[in-house]
């Protein structure tokens, strides 16, 4: 009898436990931190100790084994794990409190400190497009530049234009695309365009399930009028504003009378002067002065009669109103996208201006070439006092006035009069 109570108990507590699982398979599991943190990609959607422009700068995959993507290192980090019971997560040396993590948020503090740097990710979706800017403008040409990122392997990314932002035209990317976190910085060439036109154009990138579209931009293509100078060197023109500008850095030799501009390759001699003289940038002629033009030092420009007879060196204040007419964030307006020219390219250079701003750089007054690739110097036609003068600048995604010594050596642009 009482094996039998025995043994009907035990077959009656297998047959709870057995009920007991198969009620609990009908409920949502409750996901561990870790398993929330690898099984979503995150964005970076706010950070208070760094400066956050765009909310595709990093995207960030957490991945099993401690590692994460390399979209990450943006941040300086390579690895990640949690401790103190999933309450901290370290990443590399730094140890981060968790103050909520869920499906739809990650906000974690440095240390324990409350006023210390807090940073908050939210998840991102697969694929996210990013329309940026124009290069190597004329009057019937462009590239245009995207950033991509999506993490179907399949995915088509194309380019849509036209005079109008309903475009009309489409043109396929032909640049490689890898899939992944971190964005594709991506061109096609377009052609046909007609001169001095304002074209919009945005960026499309469709994969089985959405598209994406970036923003609407627009860009102006090249006047169909040129100006030449007295060496027979032809040049593009731009319509801003109400102004006429050229649209490359001007490269002639000689005065518009005629007179030899005397070349200076010797840095003593160089850095002594006070009297016009032109260069290469590093001497080299053969690389830079198609696409920069030549390097003059202020002595040149105030002699007059640099520019083609009608324009002229443009004043200070000519340039003032330049940015002026750009309104916000009129550097990027006016420099050249991509990487054609711009070494560190930042996905901030739209050139909708169509100026087409180029980082030539500049000589030192002790024969120091610098910045190629990364600063845009051109001297204005103003004074400030017996030793320094006015310039304009271009560095990174600031525009802006500012004085140097006359025997630095600097781009010049022309203005129509």
């Amino acid at each position: 009898m009482k094996q039998g109570f025995k043994t009907g108990t035990r077959q009656a507590g297998l047959a709870i436990i057995l009920l007991m699982l198969a009620h609990g398979c009908e409920c949502d599991k409750e996901l561990t931190r870790s398993e929330i943190l690898t099984g979503t990609l995150w964005r970076l959607s706010e950070a208070a100790c760094s400066s956050i422009d765009d909310e595709e700068y990093c995207v960030v995959k957490f991945n099993s084994d401690g590692s994460f993507d390399e979209s990450f290192a943006a941040l300086g980090y390579t690895t990640w794990a949690l401790t103190d019971n999933d309450e901290t997560l370290v990443l590399d040396w730094d140890a981060f409190k968790i103050i909520s993590l869920s499906g739809n948020e990650l906000r974690i503090r440095y240390r324990d400190a409350i006023l210390a740097c807090q940073i908050s990710f939210a998840p991102a979706s697969s694929c996210s497009a990013t329309t940026t800017g124009v290069s190597l403008l004329s009057g019937n040409s462009a590239k245009l530049y995207a950033s991509v990122r999506s993490t179907m392997p399949v995915t088509s990314v194309m380019f849509e234009y036209g005079t109008a932002a309903s475009y009309g035209q489409s043109v396929p990317v032909i640049s490689s695309f890898t899939a992944g976190v971190t964005p594709n910085i991506i061109n096609a060439a377009v052609s046909g365009l007609s001169p001095g036109s304002v074209y919009h154009y945005r960026i499309r990138a469709s994969n089985s399930s959405e598209t994406f579209y970036g923003k609407d931009l627009t860009f102006r293509t090249f006047n169909a009028e040129t100006v030449q100078d007295i060496d027979g060197n032809v040049y593009n023109t731009v319509t801003i504003g109400s102004e006429i500008w050229m649209a490359e850095n001007l490269k002639v030799t000689r005065f518009n009378d005629g007179e030899q501009i005397p070349l200076v390759t010797d840095g003593a001699a160089w850095g002594e002067l006070s009297s016009p003289a032109y260069c290469w940038y590093d001497n080299d002629a053969v690389t830079y002065k198609n696409d920069y033009g030549a390097l003059y030092n202020w002595y040149t420009v105030s002699k007059g009669g640099l520019c083609p007879a009608g324009w002229h060196v443009p004043t200070n204040q000519e340039f003032i109103g330049l940015t002026g007419s750009l309104g916000q964030n009129a550097a990027d307006k006016l420099k050249e996208a991509g990487q054609d020219h711009w070494i560190s390219f930042d996905n901030k250079g739209s050139n909708e201006s169509g100026f087409s701003a180029l980082p030539g750089g500049w000589r030192t007054d002790y024969d120091t070439f610098s910045d190629s690739g990364f600063t845009v110097c051109m001297w204005s036609s103003t004074e400030d006092n017996p030793l320094s003068s006015w310039y304009f600048r271009i560095l990174s995604n600031t525009a802006t006035t500012t004085i140097m010594v006359k025997e630095y050596g600097c781009s010049v642009r022309c203005i129509k009069n």
